[in-house]
């Protein structure tokens, strides 16, 4: 009985273990196929986080291209329009072209144009950027509306913000595989900072005015040292309203103008776009203000404690303030007990010069064939800022022009004798005195280890001319010279003197910031999921 029981109990052992086998193998293809997905999960996790930081990084790059080489808003509004004024010249390759705000189109809120396209890491995965400026919101509707068309704060009524300040959204949309994700952020200028290009005319050295042409109109002039006046008019040459700084209470000065009798004055500017009333531009020396008629009280600052030439005669106790630089290398006079301290209302410090000649080697020249390239030039010998034609080796100003360009010119050391001089004459038949005036071309030029010297009715700048590396208190060799007729519509910062025989103004309020002259700010981020 024993041994037939085990024998029975033997043969139901196959069957048993051949039900084990079946039951491992049916577990174990559930768990693999568990483990396969949960590895896919695994993976597009990975995939869509790297998208997500490569999405990331094309904004920090919109970021950078904004704040280095072109913030100004006619390269991302998807218009073009060179007869406008100023002119509207082609968007920039990372503009988002035309934004769709309508609702009930098929592509709603999507860019028409196809943004830029860059290469962010190693293994090839892609980004594309789009970078839109945002109109202007005048109320609070506008500023909250959906369309993704306005700006997200309000003006509080006025058709625009301050020169300066203007918003723009970067979309970036990172890609792995088939993986994609997309990010947005607003970014808004804030020229306000005046990161050393102020709009004015500056230099730490002297200023030396004179001539029967001598005419600096809608902005202020300010010297580390000397503000010297022999023209007909004497200080009454500085003509206008001071359209950047008004009442000199911006940082770091905090002394206004008009707490000193009788005040500054109110001066109207004629604009292209209307008549501007305002404080009178004047002048600020960390040295002394001589002219005749001499320095004009409460208009005028100088370092001097006592000025017995005004009328009535001022001084510290009258109380009226001393200009202070804040350079302990300039001519200060001794900070006398009692004084108030006025300074410049802007950060005096060099400009950024190694930003700037990165801005113009990111920017064409617009030319073609063997003298296309960027804006930069290096040259050893005196030359000339030249039309651009295809045919031309000096430097050029490109055709298609706007606030943001910048034409950069470098002499390897520097020398009295190396100069830039400005022949730019894109409308021989009209004269920068003539009414209308020659139409004028933008953007910012640099020199580097030379001087600058304008021509007589040549096509005026309307920007910025930037003067670098020449010393400062040399009269006989001024790092940039306006003679005669010249008409240009620039404000200076220079390094060495300034000597002004000619017409200079700031002829418009119009809109633009110069590279290296604003800051960028953060207003909003948020992922996208459409």
């Amino acid at each position: 009985m024993l041994q037939r029981r085990i024998k029975e109990e033997s043969g139901m052992a196959l069957p048993l273990a051949m039900m084990m086998v079946v039951m491992v193998g049916v577990m174990g293809a559930g768990f693999l196929v568990f483990v396969t997905r949960d590895l896919d999960s695994v993976i597009e996790s990975n995939r869509g986080q790297t998208a997500f930081n490569l999405a990331d990084a094309g904004v920090q790059a919109a970021k950078s291209h904004l704040l280095d080489v072109d913030a100004a808003y006619v390269s991302y509004d998807g218009i073009t329009n060179l007869s406008a004024d100023p002119p509207n010249p082609a968007d920039s390759d990372w503009s988002c072209g035309v934004w769709d705000a309508n609702p009930a189109s098929p592509t709603y809120q999507t860019c028409s144009a196809a943004g830029k396209a860059l290469t962010l890491d190693s293994n090839g995965n892609g980004v594309r950027v789009w970078i839109q400026y945002l109109q202007p919101a005048t109320t609070p509707t506008q500023a909250n509306d959906a369309t993704g068309v306005y700006a997200p704060e309000s003006t509080g009524g006025p058709a625009n913000y301050p020169i300066g300040q203007d918003y723009f959204k970067v979309i970036s949309q990172g890609t792995v595989g088939q993986t994609k994700r997309k990010v947005e952020a607003i970014f808004k200028t804030n020229a306000n900072n005046n990161q050393g290009l102020p709009r004015a005319i500056y230099t730490p050295g002297n200023i030396e005015v004179g001539g029967a042409q001598a005419r600096v109109t809608n902005m202020s002039l300010f010297a580390g040292r000397n503000i010297g006046v022999s023209g007909s008019l004497g200080v009454n040459f500085v003509q206008g309203v001071d359209l950047a700084f008004d009442n000199w209470n911006k940082a770091p000065n905090t002394v206004s103008r008009s707490s000193y009798a009788p005040g500054p004055g109110s001066c109207t500017a004629t604009l292209p776009e209307g008549n501007v009333t305002g404080l009178c531009a004047g002048l600020g020396a960390g040295g002394t203000i001589s002219g005749n008629p001499p320095l004009k009280v409460g208009r005028d600052y100088d370092g001097r404690t006592t000025r017995t030439e005004t009328s009535p005669p001022v001084s510290c106790s009258t109380p009226y303030p001393q200009f202070r630089t804040q350079d302990p290398t300039s001519l200060n006079y001794p900070l006398t007990s009692g004084c108030t301290r006025m300074t410049f209302p802007f950060n005096a410090g060099p400009p950024d010069i190694d930003a700037l000649r990165y801005t113009a080697q990111s920017q064409s020249n617009g030319l073609v064939g063997a003298n296309a390239g960027d804006n930069y030039y290096q040259v050893s010998s005196t030359t000339s800022i030249e039309q651009a034609i295809n045919t031309q080796t000096k430097p050029v100003w490109p055709a298609e022009n706007k606030a943001s360009t910048v034409v950069f010119v470098e002499f390897p050391s520097y020398s009295s004798s190396n100069v830039v001089n400005w022949n730019l004459n894109l409308t021989p038949s009209i004269n920068c005195g003539d009414n209308p005036p020659a139409p004028p071309v933008r953007g910012t030029l640099v020199v580097v280890n030379g001087r600058f010297q304008t021509g007589n009715n040549m096509t005026p700048l309307r920007g910025l001319v930037v003067v670098s590396g020449v010393p400062a208190n040399v009269p006989a060799q001024p790092a940039y010279t306006s003679t005669g007729t010249s008409c240009m519509q620039n404000f200076i910062s220079a390094s060495g003197d300034i000597k002004i025989n000619g017409n200079v103004g700031a002829g418009t309020q119009e809109r633009g910031s110069v590279p290296t002259s604003y800051s960028l700010g953060l207003v909003s981020w948020r992922e996208l999921y459409k």
